[in-house]
């Protein structure tokens, strides 16, 4: 059999949940001796597996002004800029490159970053074997990774009632900026993966409907993200062992609005004079450790090992986000048992079923969020451990990574 040598391209390698889910399959691949190579926007990592992307000039004059006292407003008028131009990026400098001759695939995930010329699809889906994973809704918006309650996409966009949204843009040229994706997309030919049912109905209204699809849900590793028993994992990280533990994980903590960070301060209010509970909020800014009243608030953590230990820990995991697709840290938590407190967005159905996995709030329902917490951390003992089971079969049947990479796996022999 003819070897695989897949590249695969993104922002980054490994940080965040998309890169995440890029260098799982890498990983998995290159222990069956498959040829894997990452070419990205921003390298955070030192392997020879990874090549970072030069940035064009133009985007190394505005950077440069960060050495001045004004990063955080060069950052913003460079993300504004950039958003608006699809065209930025690299273009021949990959076709040139090595490791693109040697591959029989090339495996896009996200190219949102202003780093890679969309327009290079066209030639490289002629030359070589593309898929692309869909992380948001952005390679068929005009601008935004999720377009919450609008459906301006569906019609070409234009009049944009949010331009500020993730990715933010400076000015409305979102209508000609769909255009020029569909164009492309015209013009090339791709395998689209989506991780979720809400991401691949969306396909179907939009300018990718006509591009072949495959439905790969993500995948954690069972075998770290698994359970132990909680009193044992309190002791471990020093948390109070009598107290019912309520953990929310988010970058920047409870400050990331997108995660919906404000209802963990919504909770800790309501059940401030309740001696029992205890919040554990993780990714907070700040490096070291900080406690208040009854909240924890930690740092990142890096290792999924000690997060895991955590989802063991506690006996809620509050999951608040306003727009997702498959998110990992869900089934993260999923495969750690631990009943879960949501919001039903996007493929988080797909992930929970109300009152059996956990509990799905009517979104922004401040009322029903507590209503839902209130019925998982009273619930009887024998049900309980029913529901932390039945998460954790859920996700070694659902969402392994050893699935995720088979099907993946297929998907490269059956292109």
């Amino acid at each position: 059999m003819k070897k695989r040598k897949i590249l695969v391209i993104g922002t980054t390698e490994k940080m965040g949940g998309a890169a995440g889910v890029s260098w799982k399959i890498a990983e998995n691949l290159r222990q069956e001796d498959f040829w894997i190579r990452h070419m990205v926007g921003y390298k955070k990592d030192l392997s020879n597996y990874v090549y970072q992307f030069k940035q064009p000039k133009i985007i190394q004059k505005i950077d440069s002004y960060t050495r001045f006292n004004v990063v955080s407003h060069v950052r913003l008028l460079r993300s504004y800029i950039l958003a608006n131009d699809i065209s930025f990026g690299v273009t021949d400098e990959l076709l040139q490159h090595p490791w693109y001759k040697q591959a029989n695939i090339i495996h896009f995930h996200n190219l949102h970053g202003s780093f890679f010329n969309l327009k290079k699809l066209e030639d490289i889906s002629r030359d070589k074997s593309v898929v692309w994973t869909l992380h948001d809704m952005w390679s068929f918006t005009g601008h935004c990774t999720h377009s919450y309650s609008c459906d301006r996409w569906k019609k070409g966009c234009g009049n944009c009632p949010n331009l500020k949204i993730s990715k933010p843009v400076a000015w409305d040229n979102t209508a000609s900026i769909l255009k020029m994706k569909e164009e492309i997309y015209q013009n090339s030919k791709l395998n689209i993966v989506v991780p979720s049912q809400w991401l691949y109905k969306k396909l179907d209204n939009s300018i990718l409907s006509n591009q072949p699809r495959h439905l790969i849900h993500n995948g954690v590793n069972t075998n770290i993200f698994t359970s132990v028993k909680s009193r044992n994992a309190k002791e471990q990280l020093q948390l109070p062992i009598n107290k019912k533990i309520i953990l929310f994980v988010a970058h920047g903590g409870k400050s990331n609005t997108f995660k919906g960070g404000k209802y963990l301060d919504i909770l800790t209010k309501a059940y401030k004079s309740n001696s029992e509970i205890f919040f554990v909020c993780i990714g907070a800014k700040r490096k070291k450790t900080l406690q208040e009243n009854n909240i924890i608030y930690l740092p990142y953590i890096k290792k999924s090992k000690n997060l895991s230990l955590y989802f063991s820990a506690s006996d809620l995991f509050l999951f608040t986000s306003q727009a997702e697709n498959f998110p990992l840290v869900l089934l993260e938590a999923l495969s750690g048992g631990i009943p879960i407190l949501c919001f039903g967005v996007g493929g988080v159905p797909e992930i929970i079923e109300h009152k059996v996995n956990g509990y799905i709030s009517k979104r922004n329902n401040e009322t029903d969020l507590l209503k839902g917490a209130n019925y998982l951390l009273n619930m009887k003992q024998e049900r309980l451990l029913s529901m932390r089971k039945n998460n954790r079969k859920k996700a070694i049947k659902h969402f392994s990574v050893e699935k995720m990479v088979n099907l993946y796996k297929k998907l490269y022999e059956q292109i």
